[in-house]
């Protein structure tokens, strides 16, 4: 199975709410990279060092690791993110969207860059079906900060996702399981 994730520097720490720094993004992705498996992580130049440096923990030589360095405006996407504030801050958006939900603060309510990153899981996923870097023919989506800071120990450092493929084939739910990387 091949992981696929990405992180980017948004700013995210100068946002109202729902703010986080790249420094605590990067704390939690440590727990998630620690998983035994194929992984492609697409990021920007000014991450690349923190995925190599915390893969080489678990993957010493990258063999079972693709870093893709992008550009912001490289990220799919990314040529809508004029149109995507427009609509964010026209009457309409405010009026019969925004007003009326709970949480006005919501980062896909606010801030176009969020959304353009989360519309791009699904190109990166199948950019990594098409390179097929570990000639794979399971692939999923992993969110980098996965859990936050409440990773659980039972999975760091465990191969994934199970040992038995057919569990993941009979869409059966997959587990980790302990056994020694190869």
């Amino acid at each position: 199975m091949v992981i696929t994730t990405s992180l980017f520097s948004l700013g995210r720490e100068n946002w109202t709410r729902y703010s986080r720094s790249i420094e605590d993004y990067k704390k939690y992705t440590k727990n998630m990279l620690s998983l035994k498996c194929d992984m492609v992580i697409y990021t920007t130049e000014d991450l690349e060092q923190h995925f190599i440096e915390s893969r080489k923990m678990n993957d010493s030589d990258l063999s079972h690791t693709k870093v893709i360095v992008l550009k912001l405006n490289e990220i799919p996407y990314y040529n809508y993110l004029d149109k995507i504030d427009k609509i964010l801050k026209s009457d309409f958006f405010i009026q019969n969207v925004k007003s009326k939900h709970w949480d006005q603060d919501l980062p896909q309510r606010n801030y176009p860059i969020y959304n353009i990153v989360q519309f791009a899981k699904s190109k990166f996923v199948g950019r990594t079906v098409l390179e097929n870097h570990f000639n794979s023919d399971i692939h999923c989506w992993m969110d980098a900060g996965i859990y936050h800071n409440r990773f659980p120990d039972r999975f760091k450092n465990r191969v994934y996702p199970s040992i038995r493929k057919d569990e993941l084939y009979d869409n059966k739910i997959h587990h980790f399981y302990y056994r020694d990387w190869e």
